[in-house]
Formats: C-alpha cells, sequence, structure tokens
C-alpha cells in the first residue's frame, strides 16, 4: 500500500549528509548511463497567472528508483490564499512494475537537493582549506546551500548577502545559533566577496550579482539561482574566467543565462564548459589542478536529485513506520 508523507515528516527522514551521499551517486549514475531523464515539461495556467513542471526521472544500479516531481509556482498565493508560491510533490513509483509506492510533500525536498548538489559539488571543486563562505539569498534555498558546505568544509565565516537587510539579518543570526559560525551581513558586498573562498548564489535576481574583478584566485562558486535563459546571477566576465561544471550541458545550454549570455555575447562558446559534475565524481574530469584556479558549478536542477532523495525517504519511512497509507 502507497504512503503519504507530508513536509513535517520528509525533514526528519533524511538528513544533509544522506542527501549529499544519494545526489552524489545519482550523478555518477547518470555519466555512467544507468540514469534516465528527459527535459522537464512545463505547463502554464494564464487564466490564474500560474505555472509548473513535470520532472520524471530513473537510476539504475544500488539506487534503482522511479519518480516524478511536479512543481508549481503562483506568485499570488501568499497574498490570495495564503499558500506559498512555490509548491512540489513527488510521486515515488516501483521501477519493476509502475506500481505507487509513495506521494510526498516535494517542497522541502526541492531546497534539500537542491543544496546537496552544491555540497557534492564543492567537495570535488573547492579548495581543500576553504573556510570563508558569501551566500546570496536568505531564503530556504540559501539555508540549504549553507547547510551543505558546511557539511563538507570547515567553514569558520559566513557573509550572508540579501536585498532585504532585515531578512539577511535574521537569517544570520539563526545561522549562527544552529551552525555555531560566525554569520555577518556585510555593508561592502566588494569586500566580502573578496573575502570569500566559496561564493554561493541562490537568489532570484535577474541581473549579475557581483563583478568577476571582485573574485580572488582558488574561490569556488556555486550558481544555482537562475534557471532561464534571459535572467543570470554570475557576469560574463565571470563565467569567462572560470573553469565550468555543470550538472548536465544538454540543460544547462537551453535554460541557463548566466552560460548562454556569454555564448550569444560571442565570449564563450559551448566548449567552455570543462565538464558535467558525473564526470567530475567519476574522476574522468579533472577541474582544480591547483588553488589559484577559480572554479564555477553551474545548476539548473535535474529530476535525478529529486528521485534520489525521494528514494531515501521512502526507505525510512518504511524503517520507521512513517507516513499515512493510502487507500486503494
Amino acid at each position: 500500500m502507497a504512503l503519504w508523507l507530508r513536509e513535517n515528516e520528509t525533514k526528519i527522514l533524511i538528513n544533509m549528509d544522506q542527501a549529499i551521499k544519494a545526489v552524489e551517486t545519482a550523478f555518477c549514475d547518470l555519466y555512467e548511463g544507468s540514469a534516465f531523464l528527459p527535459q522537464r515539461v512545463g505547463f502554464t495556467a494564464v487564466k490564474y497567472g500560474g505555472g509548473g513542471a513535470v520532472m520524471p526521472a530513473f537510476i539504475g544500479g544500488d539506487t534503482d528508483t522511479l519518480a516524478i516531481k511536479v512543481v508549481t509556482a503562483y506568485k499570488n498565493n501568499p497574498a490570495k490564499f495564503g499558500m506559498p508560491t512555490i509548491i512540489a510533490n513527488i510521486m515515488l513509483l516501483n521501477p519493476a512494475n509502475g506500481e505507487l509506492l509513495a506521494l510526498m510533500d516535494g517542497s522541502y525536498l526541492t531546497a534539500l537537493r537542491t543544496g546537496a548538489v552544491s555540497g557534492v559539488a564543492t567537495r570535488y571543486l573547492a579548495r581543500k582549506d576553504a573556510k570563508i563562505l558569501s551566500v546570496f539569498g536568505a531564503g530556504v534555498q540559501g539555508e540549504a546551500q549553507v547547510r551543505a558546505i558546511c557539511t563538507v568544509r570547515k567553514i569558520e565565516k559566513i557573509y550572508v548577502i540579501d536585498i532585504d537587510p532585515q531578512k539577511a539579518s535574521t537569517f544570520s543570526d539563526k545561522l549562527q545559533k544552529t551552525l555555531g559560525v560566525i554569520c555577518e551581513t556585510p555593508a561592502d558586498i566588494e569586500k566580502a566577496v573578496k573575502d570569500s573562498d566559496i561564493i554561493a548564489t541562490a537568489t532570484t535576481s535577474a541581473k549579475p550579482l557581483f563583478k568577476a574583478e571582485w573574485l580572488k584566485p582558488g574561490t569556488h562558486i556555486n550558481g544555482i539561482g537562475s534557471h532561464a535563459p534571459a535572467v543570470r546571477e554570475l557576469d560574463t566576465k565571470t563565467i569567462a574566467k572560470s573553469l565550468l561544471v555543470v550538472d548536465q550541458r544538454e540543460a544547462c545550454l537551453r535554460e541557463a543565462g548566466d552560460i548562454i549570455i556569454p555564448i550569444t555575447e560571442k565570449v564563450i562558446t559551448e566548449d567552455h564548459i570543462c565538464a558535467e559534475l558525473g564526470g567530475v565524481i567519476s574522476r574522468r574530469k579533472v577541474v582544480r589542478k591547483n588553488n589559484s584556479v577559480i572554479t564555477c558549478f553551474k545548476s539548473v536542477g535535474l529530476a535525478i536529485q529529486d528521485a534520489a532523495v525521494a528514494s531515501i525517504v521512502y526507505k525510512n519511512a518504511l524503517k520507521k513506520h512513517a507516513g499515512q497509507e493510502l487507500l486503494k
């Protein structure tokens, strides 16, 4: 019988370390050809000012899971219905026969898996001695980025940057209490970027958040906020001077304005992409060869990430007898 798992249950059935390991395996499987995902299918509900996407994926290997995520975005939800703008649900299926195994809230898991992939990228691309982090975006995604990065690197100081100063301050206080790391909301963003070993961008900004000239040698960047051809968080010079790794080449060349815009400007070509993350994990591609190169990981988010974390949640739910059974 299938399970229904609410958001509060998903939060206690998987931790960041488990998510990072699951996502790392999924990307390795994708690179090796044992995972499959089609292009996400977008849809709109023009009458109501909303829309969304359907994201299916199969992961073979030891994970052996099949999942479909439906994510919607309705900008009027908070004011009109008191509901979140973004709502996600994940359907987990038996890969052997298509039987429904679980239906789970995917909102928290979406942030978790997005943070997890940055954790994987940071593990393989950031300097081993990286200890100062700047995070752009004091929201749910920003928090997941920080938690993931702190899982794989010993971060000693975090700069929190957001267009809303009060939100940044509250977020900074929360991180300092929960992680025990020094957190600041810098008045001088340029100085913060210049001081940082790792930069994470998790915003809805349509324009670059900082200048390439501010980056010091050896910096690593995780860009996860923008995933549309006309918007970007990173400027052309930042992309051009970085060794660029992507979650999936095809997806980023279709959706990532951070890459598409510099190509359109004829500053870089598609060949500027050094590797896909799976190739780096499997050691087929070596990107950071010294401590002076600047590395950048660009992700638009893949369905294999959702499938990977949903599989862990389901397995842990069975062990702990969590969730509510759905009647046939």
